[in-house]
């Protein structure tokens, strides 16, 4: 997919951006909703999260913990949070809406999401009528708020007729309980299938997806690029260091109850409340911002900060340590033996950490800089424990750039070896290709 998937972002192909005085508007995709962000921190934007989690990767905030970083976030000028119902079991929505009530709910996105379970119940699950219009208003009671701007499906659901879910969640912004929709974790054909329903149900359109993407995992250029090119959907990275993130083993425990605060996205940060809670140091989510890392841990130890040896083992009391130990290899707990083994990750790594010497930037910051500078992407989402990890990945969005040779160079590094289909068709249209895929 490189013919298409390295294309960089230029002054002409940049989401419409405005500058208002000391604040900047910014566009989501083709939607209509902007986003406005303090110009403390300039285009493009960049979403950090916190993550705590009670079933799997734990994080280490309270209530008191996380409104004091939503206090911070607002003060820089946050405004957009993301977080999902299933986050610690409702805690997370819980949090931010013990938060939000006392602000202005009028200068917050807030966004959430539906799909898994949310109770033993057979029905608490999925993405059928009935759980929707269920979990929207559970959703709403632990916000404490009358609606959320931008509602997402967490996942596919195959036991549920798509027609079904697309009309359930259509009735919701027709009653004023959502704004725009939104999906994530979906195969192309999967999204593709959710534009052209709408269109031939006379839907709303889906305006943005959360997926992972980064230099050790470009899947979705596949086919979900495309998508979202040609329609106009905002792309939100979640993972963009291949987190292997900090986690206390000890804490693996289900009876152990942790908060899962909140992602708030704005034209500077965001936070977002996942399995935990996270900070977001990025646009909203319908402004330039970058989805949240909903299920996991995500902090400054991923593998492209440039932090892990080779020849070492994986650093005591990491994710990726404990996943190690147990023989777990997931996206989002890679197993560092194999990876060791793997040469294209160090080679990759190692061209990411000379891109940094060459700016005075650290690998992390070329990481996700390399992500802002795709012409799909609206934002990033990065993890963080403190304000000083948000405010050193902040970095990657101000006063630089990645040269072309430099973009060309990560591209190449990383690129994926193509597959039937993809190989040949990529050859039969190597001249075939139009300049603009949005005309």
């Amino acid at each position: 997919p490189t013919h298409r998937s390295t294309q960089v972002r230029s002054p002409a192909s940049q989401l419409t951006a405005t500058s208002h005085g000391t604040e900047t508007s910014v566009r989501f995709g083709n939607g209509g909703f902007c986003e406005t962000s303090s110009s403390t921190f300039r285009q493009p934007l960049i979403l950090l999260k916190f993550d705590l989690y009670n079933g799997g990767w734990p994080g280490q905030c309270d209530e008191a913990a996380s409104h004091a970083i939503l206090d911070r976030y607002a003060e820089l000028g946050g405004n957009f949070l993301d977080t999902a119902d299933i986050y610690a079991m409702g805690k997370s929505e819980e949090y931010i809406g013990s938060w939000l009530e006392k602000q202005q709910r009028e200068k917050f996105v807030v966004a959430t999401k539906v799909r898994f379970n949310t109770s033993k119940d057979i029905n608490s699950v999925g993405l059928s009528r009935h759980h929707i219009m269920q979990s929207i208003d559970d959703s709403l009671r632990r916000l404490r708020t009358a609606y959320v701007d931008l509602y997402q499906i967490h996942a596919w659901d195959e036991a549920v007729p798509i027609e079904e879910t697309l009309s359930a969640l259509n009735d919701l912004v027709l009653a004023g309980k959502v704004r725009y929709l939104g999906a994530s974790n979906v195969t192309g054909w999967q999204l593709q299938k959710i534009v052209e329903l709408s269109k031939s149900m006379g839907l709303n359109k889906w305006i943005s997806l959360q997926v992972e993407y980064n230099l050790l995992c470009r899947g979705i250029e596949w086919e979900l690029t495309d998508v979202c090119r040609r329609e106009g959907i905002g792309i939100i990275p979640w993972s963009p260091l291949k987190g292997c993130g900090d986690v206390n083993a000890s804490l693996f425990d289900s009876k152990n109850s942790f908060c899962f605060p909140l992602v708030i996205s704005s034209g500077i940060i965001g936070f977002q409340v996942g399995y935990g809670i996270f900070v977001t140091s990025a646009a909203s989510i319908f402004c330039r911002c970058a989805s949240t890392f909903t299920l996991f841990l995500l902090v400054l130890r991923g593998l492209l900060t440039g932090k892990f040896k080779r020849e070492d083992d994986a650093p005591e009391g990491s994710r990726i340590a404990h996943t190690t130990k147990k023989g777990i290899d997931m996206e989002a707990a890679p197993n560092f033996e194999r990876i060791k083994k793997d040469d294209k990750t160090w080679k990759i790594i190692d061209v990411a950490k000379n891109t940094a010497e060459a700016h005075g930037k650290t690998p992390a910051q070329v990481a996700i800089r390399w992500l802002l500078q795709k012409d799909v992407v609206s934002s990033v989402i990065i993890g963080a424990k403190t304000l000083q990890q948000l405010e050193d990945n902040m970095g990657a969005s101000t006063g630089w750039e990645i040269t072309e040779e430099q973009m060309a160079e990560l591209d190449t590094v990383s690129q994926m070896e193509p597959t039937y289909p993809y190989k040949m068709i990529t050859s039969r249209n190597r001249d075939r290709v139009r300049k603009n895929l949005c005309q």
